[in-house]
C-alpha cells in the first residue's frame, strides 16, 4: 500500500500506524489516539496511552521517537508537543476533513479487558515461567511468593476502580483479605530515583485498614494500585498514587531463594542497600 498524508488505519485489523509523513498525519494520529483512550476509559491513564502509542510508530516517526528524552517519551502531554513541533502544520490546508475518518466513521473500541486471570511474573534473565502464588511467605509473613506450578497460582479478577487504577480481587479467598495490594514497610515512603524503600505484595481487606502481613510493615496499605496495559500484553504495573495528582510506577523485586514479591520505589537503589539477593521482574495479566 502506497503512503499518503493520512494514517494507515485498518478496520479489519484494528491497527493504527504513524509514519511521520507530515503535520496533517500527525494531527490525525493524535486525534485517533485520544478517541481510542476515551473509548477504553483510559483518557487520564498516561501509562496506558504511552504503551499504546509506542506500538504505533514506524518509519521516520519511529526514529524520531527513539531519540527523545525518556521524560518526553513517558509523558503523553510532552510527547504530543514534541510530535506537533517535529511535524508542523502545513502553510495551507487543502484538506477535506470528511476524509479523515476511515470508510466506516465508527472507530472500533479496543476489546474489553479480560475479567479473570493469573499474574505472570517475568524474572529478568530467567526462561522459567513464574506466577504469583496463592501461598504466602513465612519469612516475610503474609507476603505473596512466586511459583512455577500453574495450579498453585493465585487467581484474580480485574475490577475497575475510578478512572485510573484498577483493583485485583482474589478469587476463592479463604480469609478476610479480598484484594491483592501492597503495604509499605516504611511509614512514609518516598519515590525518588535514589529511594530504596519497599513494600510487600499482600492480601488487603476491603477497608484498606488491614492486610495479611505480619507486624513489621508499618506503612500505608492500598488495593487500588494496578495499571493494566492494552492487549495483547496486558502489562501489569503496580502504581502508587499520591494525594495530589501525581503517581509513581513501582519496580518489582523477587527474592532469589525465598521467592517473596516486593514492589519497590527503585530497584537499583533497593539492590544497592539490600544486597544481591533479589532479581528484577515485571508482571503481566494472563487471561483465563
Amino acid at each position: 500500500m502506497s503512503e499518503s498524508p493520512f494514517l494507515y488505519y485498518s478496520l479489519k485489523e484494528d491497527t493504527l500506524r504513524f509514519s511521520g509523513i507530515g503535520g496533517v498525519q500527525c494531527e490525525e494520529f493524535i486525534h485517533i489516539v485520544r478517541q481510542r483512550a476515551l473509548a477504553a476509559g483510559k483518557q487520564r491513564d498516561n501509562d496506558w496511552i504511552i504503551d499504546f502509542v509506542t506500538s504505533c510508530f514506524i518509519g521516520d516517526a519511529l526514529r524520531f521517537h527513539t531519540t527523545l528524552d525518556e521524560e518526553v517519551r513517558n509523558n503523553w502531554w510532552l510527547l504530543q508537543c514534541a510530535l506537533l513541533q517535529r511535524y508542523p502544520a502545513p502553510e495551507e490546508r487543502i484538506v477535506d476533513y470528511r476524509n479523515f475518518a476511515p470508510p466506516n466513521p465508527t472507530i472500533p473500541s479496543p476489546a474489553p479487558s479480560p475479567r479473570q486471570g493469573l499474574i505472570r511474573v517475568h524474572i529478568e534473565g530467567s526462561q522459567s515461567v513464574y506466577y504469583v502464588s496463592r501461598a504466602r511467605s513465612s519469612t516475610w509473613i503474609g507476603c505473596h511468593m512466586v511459583t512455577t506450578t500453574k495450579t498453585e497460582a493465585l487467581r484474580v479478577e480485574l475490577v475497575q476502580s475510578g478512572i485510573d487504577l484498577s483493583k485485583l480481587k482474589i478469587v476463592g479467598h479463604t480469609d478476610v483479605f479480598d484484594w491483592l495490594g501492597i503495604i509499605w514497610f516504611q511509614t512514609d515512603p518516598s519515590f525518588s530515583t535514589t529511594s530504596c524503600q519497599f513494600s510487600w505484595l499482600v492480601g488487603v481487606q476491603d477497608s484498606n485498614l488491614s492486610c495479611s502481613a505480619g507486624a513489621n510493615p508499618k506503612g500505608p496499605i492500598r488495593a487500588a494500585i494496578w495499571n493494566v496495559g492494552p492487549s495483547p500484553g496486558y502489562a501489569l504495573s503496580p502504581t502508587w498514587k499520591g494525594d495530589v495528582d501525581k503517581s509513581w510506577k513501582l519496580d518489582v523485586a523477587v527474592h532469589k531463594t525465598g521467592r517473596g514479591v516486593l514492589p519497590v520505589a527503585n530497584f537499583k537503589s533497593f539492590l544497592s542497600k539490600e544486597g544481591d539477593h533479589w532479581d528484577a521482574a515485571t508482571l503481566t495479566f494472563e487471561p483465563l
